[in-house]
């Protein structure tokens, strides 16, 4: 029984780190670099500016600067707050749906 274990352990825990690396290399970057995490929305071209608008981690960001910036927090969170709740609700209204559909299969 504890050998099944130990080596259900190391299939999840390898496939694990090779899955968290794919994602340190090849997600992680598509939504950080246009989201004026580490340059400014500002310094790309026009397309690049609505597609970084566009994605959530913008409107994030967005606050998080204006937070620690002391920046006009509230007028922030009035123009960036209700688009994160927008993409909130509905992310969990798809996920709400889907998992309905596969606990109904």
């Amino acid at each position: 029984m504890l050998d099944t274990v130990m080596l259900s352990w190391h299939i999840v825990r390898r496939n694990w780190m090779v899955y968290r690396k794919d994602f340190i290399a090849n997600v992680s970057p598509t939504f950080t670099e246009p989201s004026g995490t580490f340059f400014p929305v500002t310094q790309m071209p026009i397309a690049g500016q609505y597609v970084a608008k566009a994605l959530p981690l913008y409107h994030g960001v967005q606050l998080s600067q204006a937070l620690f910036w002391d920046q006009d927090v509230v007028n922030k969170f009035a123009l960036h707050g209700p688009v994160l709740l927008l993409y909130s609700a509905v992310l969990l209204t798809v996920a709400r749906i889907r998992l309905r559909k596969k606990l109904q299969a």
